[in-house]
């Protein structure tokens, strides 16, 4: 290879890439499509585009390349979080696990769900007042399995029992104990001692199960 070919080959490995487009994406003007002459595509949010300066023509360095590529990342698990959150309320914890099912890298998955936090999209608190509201009338579950089961979605202790406390009513754990003891009652093969044991797994205690029990056994 002669001395011209040398520098030719030098000055090809050294040219960056530019950008050949910039496309608004969708009608809400906060997402943005970034072409480079590479054949190369992200999307990025509109404060990257401008805090970046962004244009067409802009020679593109490998660094910021790398930007672009984590920037596009950020916003595809952003989106994804947005989506599952639109279908309906999810805890923390719920919503991380399934993000990271779809590949999403876990620091990324951090970020998004503290700006969901932050911006009140996820509330563990809120999720699980409606949980243990619902659940208390369609599982009939007792106090102590109401909070097994909000644990169980990824809610701490603390907050399980504070939703159970805002959420549901003496009346709600009472309707509850007797909508579930009314069922046991209809089967054949039910005895008091098999009511007692499946209420106690309910979550319902002994002192509100006797009076129950006794109405259909004494």
């Amino acid at each position: 290879m002669d001395r011209r070919e040398l520098v030719d080959s030098s000055s090809s490995q050294n040219v960056n890439t530019t950008i050949v487009r910039i496309s608004a994406r969708g009608t809400s003007g906060s997402r943005f499509g970034v072409e480079l002459s590479d054949g190369s595509f992200f999307c990025v949010r509109a404060d990257f585009l401008l805090e970046k300066r962004l244009n067409k023509g802009l020679e593109c360095a490998p660094a910021l390349v790398a930007e672009l590529e984590r920037e596009d990342a950020l916003l595809a698990c952003r989106e994804k979080g947005l989506e599952l959150l639109a279908r309906r309320e999810h805890c923390r914890k719920e919503l991380e696990l399934k993000l990271r099912q779809r590949d999403f890298d876990p620091v990324r998955i951090e970020r998004v769900l503290d700006e969901f936090q932050r911006l009140g999209l996820l509330d563990d608190l809120r999720f699980a007042q409606k949980r243990a509201a619902l659940r208390v009338k369609r599982r009939n579950l007792g106090y102590s399995a109401l909070v097994a089961d909000l644990c169980s979605k990824g809610i701490s202790a603390a907050t399980a029992k504070e939703a159970v406390a805002d959420a549901v009513t003496e009346a709600d754990f009472e309707a509850a104990l007797s909508r579930e003891a009314e069922k046991l009652a209809r089967k054949s093969s039910i005895t008091k001692e098999k009511m007692i044991a499946a209420l106690q797994r309910k979550g319902f205690r002994w002192a509100e199960i006797r009076h129950v029990v006794q109405a259909f056994f004494d």
